[in-house]
């Protein structure tokens, strides 16, 4: 026989655990709380470093506004350059309109395909020099290197929440992982059985040593229970799938209640379901014992089976 000071150091030891146990799981409940504050920090930052850089386009977009009406005045005062280069590219547009150059046209843009890519670079730099645009090719390029930077950081903000969600999965891992290993070794010591015995005390006992149980966790149980049902007459009958949610949620109270075997008796319902006649599958529903014996709860099912 063990003596009283073994006793004491074995009850020591599994108290150590439990509180080891208890107290690594607040731990890790600490640290994701710490992560969630950090994944709701990054998010609002995100936020706002759009919100931002969004106002910051929006108000060099007025200033290159103001910075067109400022050359398209500038350019009145430009010399016959100017209207050279707007006639060289109005030439096109004009000869287009006119029957007998169209092939003029269509062969110059075709022959413009062979044009160096270099060529192409000069020709843009002559005009914007020319036309006086130099100011806003400047603003574009930089409008269009903020975009760039915008999109680096809505980028670099997305990859942050991304981790900070992989860190808050993980610990939610841990913490089943410690949840199940608890659950596994008091389902051990407790045993299970399905129906109610009374225990060394003389309590009613069902379960894994249950004396009680709340609606939430009978709910849980239900909710287990309908999608097991859910899943059993998808497979066995191939109408199911077909019926609206109301009539699959009768279908599934009534085997519920009566039972896969129960249910599978209801021939005639079940025919005039296969034939997409409703009114006389609901109908066939009260030829049954378990009408008799439910009247009032089987006749709320089958006016929300009949209306659908």
């Amino acid at each position: 026989m063990l003596g009283f000071g073994a006793i004491a150091n074995l009850a020591g030891s599994v108290i150590s655990g439990v509180n080891d146990h208890f107290k690594g799981k607040q731990e890790l409940k600490k640290v994701k709380l710490i992560a969630d504050k950090e994944l709701i920090a990054m998010e609002a930052k995100a936020k706002i470093a759009v919100q931002q850089a969004k106002v910051d386009m929006m108000l060099n977009t007025q200033d290159n506004d103001f910075k067109l009406d400022m050359i398209a005045l500038q350019n009145q005062k430009k010399s016959w350059k100017d209207e050279f280069v707007l006639a060289i590219f109005m030439i096109p547009f004009i000869a287009i309109f006119i029957p007998q150059y169209h092939h003029f046209v269509e062969d110059g843009f075709k022959a413009m395909e062979y044009i160096p890519e270099w060529w192409t670079y000069l020709v843009i730099g002559m005009v914007v020099s020319i036309m006086g645009l130099r100011g806003l090719l400047r603003d574009f390029m930089s409008n269009s290197n903020m975009r760039l930077k915008l999109k680096h950081k809505e980028n670099q903000a997305i990859n942050d929440i991304k981790h900070t969600k992989v860190k808050i999965k993980n610990i939610d891992n841990d913490l089943k992982g410690q949840n199940n290993k608890a659950s596994l070794f008091i389902a051990n010591e407790e045993g299970f059985s399905e129906k109610v015995y009374k225990d060394s005390l003389g309590f009613d006992t069902f379960g894994i040593g249950f004396t009680y149980i709340t609606k939430k966790e009978s709910l849980d149980i239900l909710n287990g229970r309908i999608n097991n049902l859910e899943e059993t007459l998808s497979s066995k009958y191939k109408w199911f799938n077909s019926l609206s949610n109301n009539r699959k949620m009768i279908i599934i109270s009534m085997c519920y209640q009566l039972g896969l075997n129960g249910f599978s008796e209801f021939k005639n319902t079940i025919e005039f379901i296969e034939e997409g006649d409703y009114i006389r599958a609901g109908e066939e529903m009260k030829d049954s014992l378990a009408y008799k014996q439910t009247s009032q709860r089987w006749d709320r099912q089958i006016k929300i089976f009949q209306d659908g």
